[in-house]
């Protein structure tokens, strides 16, 4: 991105004129600079100098990280896209060394972490309703919410791993969406002019497949 757009980029996800001029003059001297939530880059490519905004990594734990969490409503769609990109490449990239080799392997691996999460919700399902006569009731609403709202990212992930792009994988999300509202009686799916026709699926939609529907290295 050129300077324009990148100042532009960044006082989209909520940073003043100032702090946008100063992320961009550390990241031509030093390469890169730290703001907020966000990682400006600069760089080289063709010849031409460019910047570069990345969601800083997130370790999981909000007491322990040093990125804070987006108040609801504050985080823009490009910035979600940008996460979503960011955490699939991760989840690939740092995999064990038995997987890199056997993307079948990974593939299974990726969509059983869904299931994997939909079994933790099911267990502070199972918390707070106290099934368990041995431990009775021993969570709460918020924990069982957090897992679902894990169920809900992991499966959003999932989709970008066959997509590897974070528009489809957005789109596709949006399909199901639409596909919920359509059986809401006396609601109707989005519009035509947002895009929300026809049927989308992990295998098609521009991935790479043979005529049978496997996908291709």
């Amino acid at each position: 991105m050129n300077n324009t757009e990148t100042a532009a980029g960044l006082r989209k996800r909520g940073y003043s004129p100032g702090q946008a001029d100063l992320a961009m003059n550390r990241a031509v001297q030093d390469g890169e600079y730290a703001l907020g939530r966000h990682r400006v880059s600069y760089g080289y490519d063709g010849g031409q100098g460019g910047f570069r905004i990345t969601p800083l990594p997130w370790s999981g734990d909000p007491e322990l990280s040093p990125v804070p969490l987006p108040a609801a409503g504050a985080i823009a769609l490009e910035e979600i896209l940008e996460i979503i990109e960011a955490v699939d490449a991760h989840l690939d990239g740092a995999v064990a060394e038995a997987y890199r080799n056997q993307p079948l392997a990974q593939d299974w691996a990726r969509i059983a972490k869904v299931t994997e999460e939909a079994g933790e919700a099911i267990s502070e399902l199972i918390a707070i309703t106290g099934q368990n006569p041995r431990k009775g009731v021993h969570s709460t609403q918020t924990a069982l919410l957090k897992e679902l709202g894990d169920v809900v990212c992991t499966g959003l992930f999932a989709i970008q791993h066959f997509t590897k792009d974070a528009d489809a994988t957005w789109a596709v999300f949006l399909e199901a969406l639409a596909k919920a509202m359509s059986r809401v009686p006396g609601k109707s799916p989005f519009p035509p002019e947002s895009g929300m026709t026809g049927q989308a699926g992990p295998f098609t939609d521009g991935l790479t497949s043979d005529e049978n529907g496997r996908r291709l290295p």
